[in-house]
């Protein structure tokens, strides 16, 4: 009988070095539930402070890496962060599967419109309510492909319609595809279809 080697997806976890300091049990939580809850690997282990200190060049180098290696990308942005944000787009970038996850509060008053606004087939974004409930959350988003499984199907457009998705593709730097897509998703979320 043939023994199945399981082997773990890798998880790059980020958050607001600030926060951590300001509530370090919140987040060892946090880093448990990525860990344990949901069975991912942790390989690069930033926000543990046994770590050496390291130039801010060779951070920006290992946190390049470790988002390159990693199969899902996952970050708690309750509290905001440049760093966060430039891991963030950095992932996007590479298509890596993103969760985004914030407390209820936090979605609420924090002035994240811009989070808020990503509109990527790679991008999750939900608020929970305690470390319960991002718990489940984050178990079930973290078993979804990104964006879901993508089927190809053919599509007919005038010539004026193929030249507005060139151009308006072009301009964001992604396929003809990705963007009628990211139309119909806001469409779709606008009329709660």
């Amino acid at each position: 009988m043939e023994r199945k080697l399981h082997v773990r997806k890798t998880a790059f976890i980020t958050f607001s070095g600030k926060a951590l300091k300001a509530k370090p049990v919140f987040y060892k939580h946090f880093i448990d539930i990525v860990e344990h809850g949901c069975g991912f690997r942790i390989h690069y282990r930033w926000f543990e402070h046994s770590l050496p200190k390291k130039s801010p060049k060779e951070i920006y180098a290992d946190s390049i890496q470790a988002i390159q290696e990693a199969d899902i990308f996952i970050a708690e942005v309750s509290s905001s962060s440049i760093s966060v944000g430039q891991q963030i787009s950095y992932a996007i970038h590479r298509r890596k599967p993103v969760i985004l996850c914030a407390s209820e509060k936090s979605f609420k008053e924090n002035n994240s419109n811009f989070l808020k606004g990503t509109r990527s087939p790679w991008v999750h974004f939900f608020a929970y309510a305690d470390l319960k409930d991002l718990r489940e959350k984050l178990n079930i988003r973290a078993l979804i492909p990104p964006g879901g499984t993508l089927e190809k199907f053919n599509f007919l457009a005038t010539p004026r319609i193929k030249e507005f998705l060139f151009q308006e593709s072009k301009k964001r730097n992604i396929s003809k595809s990705e963007f009628l897509r990211l139309i119909i998703e806001g469409w779709m979320e606008e009329n709660s279809a």
